[in-house]
């Protein structure tokens, strides 16, 4: 065998090595600029984000609540696909176990996602109430139940609970006190918040499993949020993604206050809210620059803390950096007034 052909085999033989080992599947996940939603839009004909219950008023403009394009659980990223998604200014690769948790399925995936969509609007609704000076109750309520216990098939989750043998109730501390300062054995009369229902229930406590001689129920619970006004909302995390409120916290604002905190602008905003206000971070603010600017966005609201993610970024809008709901509500009442921000700081 001559030289040239042994260089031929050796050269057919790299080529084919390579093209195997740039298609084998790699254990990464690729993000990119997803679809914006206006939340003072429609979504297949319906309102994306219904208020009921409390007087409202006509809006004008686009408040967009920006997404991104995720692979799917179950989506096989090849090794030149991550490579070329990697060079590219707008779209991001990271590790499968970052995203996904192994041994889930998809469906307690989307549930996962779905619960934690649901707290996000949750949040911007008590957040954007509280902003307009409306009334927002905060009270324990039924987190989970566990099966076989005392409580199960007696209490519910979601129920409010509002008083404990006649003793009212407004924290998680008082409820664990209450009960903790009963003996195993104990019944307990239960006033909880049903829906539209007040129901007295007993349960008899037992031993926890952590020291025989406290009593238990059987029962988790966290705080939650009592108000009014019915807000309803078109879309689950499949589309909407997993924890973006701020947006959803300022329409119902620009809804249920009588000026029209957005005028004509087209405003993009990223982040999560807390019940008293404060804006989280958001994952993967760079597509969802790429993805508001595509839109036609003329301002973007981030999270403060998101500033630095997008340093180097050339984009043709402002970009606010905002702390807190408040902030964000003034940002857009200048701009509303005057077709300018002045006041507010930019990334």
């Amino acid at each position: 065998m001559t030289r040239n052909t042994v260089a031929v085999i050796s050269a057919v033989l790299f080529l084919i090595f390579s093209t195997l080992l740039l298609a084998m599947p790699v254990p990464y996940v690729t993000r990119a600029p997803g679809e914006t939603y206006n939340v003072l839009g429609s979504k297949d004909g319906q309102p994306v984000l219904r208020v009921e219950g409390i007087n409202t008023y006509p809006t004008t403009g686009k408040i967009l609540l920006t997404t991104i394009s995720q692979s799917g659980p179950e989506t096989q990223i090849n090794l030149i696909d991550a490579l070329i998604a990697s060079l590219s200014t707008t779209k991001q690769v990271l590790p499968r176990e970052w995203i996904y948790q192994t041994g889930k399925t998809n469906e307690q995936l989307q549930i996962k996602a779905d619960n934690q969509l649901k707290q996000a609007q949750d949040m911007a609704a008590v957040a954007a109430l509280r902003a307009a000076g409306n009334p927002v109750d905060e009270l324990p309520v039924v987190a989970s139940i566990n099966t076989g216990g005392p409580a199960f098939g007696i209490l519910e989750v979601g129920d409010f609970v509002t008083k404990i043998d006649d003793d009212s109730v407004w924290s998680v501390s008082q409820v664990t006190e209450a009960i903790q300062h009963k003996a195993v054995g104990d019944q307990l009369l239960i006033e909880v918040k049903r829906g539209k229902d007040v129901r007295n229930l007993q349960v008899t406590t037992i031993s926890s499993n952590q020291n025989k001689k406290v009593p238990t129920i059987g029962v988790s619970y966290e705080t939650g949020y009592r108000y009014g006004p019915q807000i309803s909302y078109v879309g689950d995390s499949a589309v909407f993604g997993a924890g973006e409120g701020l947006a959803f916290a300022l329409g119902i604002y620009d809804q249920i206050t009588a000026s029209d905190i957005v005028g004509d602008s087209v405003v993009a905003v990223a982040g999560g809210v807390d019940s008293d206000g404060t804006v989280r971070p958001t994952e993967s603010v760079r597509q969802k620059v790429a993805g508001a600017q595509h839109a036609g966005a003329n301002v973007f609201l981030i999270p403060a803390e998101n500033c630095e993610d997008i340093v180097g970024m050339s984009f043709d809008m402002q970009i606010v950096k905002i702390t807190n709901l408040g902030e964000a509500i003034e940002v857009l009442r200048e701009l509303a007034a005057t077709e300018t921000i002045t006041k507010a700081p930019s990334c």
